[in-house]
């Protein structure tokens, strides 16, 4: 059984069980006073909550469009153990698996990612990972580069700030680790 509007190309219908599928030739539109919420009830063993399949060459799969927010465009929270999201790509992909651009021309100091711990007990997050198991290409490819396209920059382009209160805690650890694990020491540290 299908539900129909308007025309026999946007329509309501089940076409397996368990599943509700809302199809439309066009754009589908969801407009909510406070929001649009997905409730997952399976939370380990079915699909993602939220699956985008964009098979479009050059087209965009999530587009988040905010203006003039106090407070993040997306904030992804994770309660209870669990990874948060991961992006991942075919070799197909040319583009960045996540690309976070501002286009606003407000001079306030902003942040374009944020990427917090709040919970005290929670002693064993890494905030952040960056792991290549594949070598970067010739040129100037690299795991990770930083680069600025200011035409006149005073200010520094990587700050390390260590703003506990122990005086002896280090601020940057350089450590080679042959293991292959990115985790441990090996002896040719």
């Amino acid at each position: 059984n299908k539900l129909q509007f308007n025309d026999a190309a946007v329509y309501l219908n089940s076409s397996t069980d368990g599943q509700l599928d809302i199809v439309s030739d066009g754009l589908t539109k969801t407009s909510a006073a406070l929001g649009v919420e997905i409730e997952h009830a399976d939370h380990a063993s079915a699909p993602p909550g939220l699956f985008i399949d964009n098979n479009t060459t050059g087209s965009i799969g999530l587009d988040v469009d905010c203006n003039g927010l106090t407070v993040p465009a997306v904030r992804i929270g994770v309660a209870g153990g669990g990874d948060l999201p991961a992006l991942t790509g075919d070799n197909g992909v040319d583009g960045s698996l996540l690309h976070v651009q501002n286009l606003g021309t407000n001079a306030d100091k902003k942040r374009l990612v944020g990427i917090y711990n709040h919970q005290g007990a929670a002693t064993g997050v890494t905030l952040f990972q960056c792991f290549n198991v594949a070598p970067a290409s010739a040129g100037s490819k690299a795991t990770a580069a930083i680069a600025t396209r200011a035409a006149s920059e005073t200010n520094p382009l990587l700050r390390l700030n260590n703003i506990n209160a122990d005086e002896y805690g280090p601020v940057l650890v350089l450590q080679k680790d042959s293991n292959g694990t990115g985790t441990g020491a090996s002896a040719d540290d």
